[in-house]
């Protein structure tokens, strides 16, 4: 999934292997996590900022572990998501 927020960010999803589909599962349904598609959209749709969606990107636990791969209008990076964690941060700049 990829979208965008016009003069505010851009985001796309990608799977990563992750756990059983009983952990999603009990994620959803016991832990109350977001779906990793559903918090894109959110971002997509209430941020304000490159900053705010990335801070949400990488503060909300969500059901299974992900990519999110963000760009501003200066800035980018890729998020490496675990379920209640970022597993690895890299900014992506000009150089």
């Amino acid at each position: 999934m990829t979208g965008s927020r016009p003069d505010v960010l851009t985001a796309s999803i990608d799977t990563r292997h992750g756990p059983a589909l009983k952990l999603v599962w009990e994620n959803l349904l016991i832990n109350n996590y977001k779906p990793t598609a559903f918090l894109l959209r959110e971002v997509l749709l209430e941020s304000k900022s490159y900053e705010e969606g990335v801070k949400r990107l990488n503060s909300t636990d969500i059901t299974a572990p992900v990519y999110y791969i963000v760009g501003g209008i200066n800035d980018g990076c890729v998020i490496e998501r675990n379920p209640t964690n970022v597993h690895n941060y890299t900014y992506i700049d000009e150089e």
